[in-house]
């Protein structure tokens, strides 16, 4: 899977078989239930905020809601047993922890840790 990340505003996902999607900060729950299926974990509602997460892919993909909107997307792709490769603005910052891959995530404003690869990248909405 290919994802490339538009910060503040959208993720586009991309996989083996070519199909296609974005997912934009702000879109409800269904929208990913749609585009994912049925999230193999979910959390119930909590209080009056609103949260819940949903999970794909063995915890790999994260997306988090407030009040039935999407708020946060976190990626870790060493949880996957797919390939995931991650862009930020077409710049590839998965793969080997180049310094490179570090600046790009820093100069855009992404919470990003490197072992010796991406371990785990977090995408935010805009004014959170």
């Amino acid at each position: 899977m290919q994802i490339y990340a538009y910060p503040g505003d959208r993720l586009d996902f991309i996989s083996k078989t070519s199909s296609a999607g974005a997912l934009e900060f702000g879109d409800p729950v269904g929208l990913v239930e749609e585009f994912f299926g049925p999230a193999h974990t979910k959390t119930p509602l909590e209080n009056e905020a609103g949260y819940q997460e949903l999970t794909y892919y063995n915890g790999s993909l994260s997306f988090e809601f407030s009040v039935g909107k999407l708020y946060s997307i976190t990626v870790q792709p060493g949880l996957s047993k797919e390939k995931i490769e991650i862009f930020v603005d077409r710049e590839r910052v998965s793969g080997p922890a180049s310094e490179a891959a570090q600046d790009r995530t820093k100069q855009v404003g992404v919470e990003a840790t490197y072992g010796e690869v991406l371990e785990k990248i977090h995408f935010t909405a805009r004014n959170n």
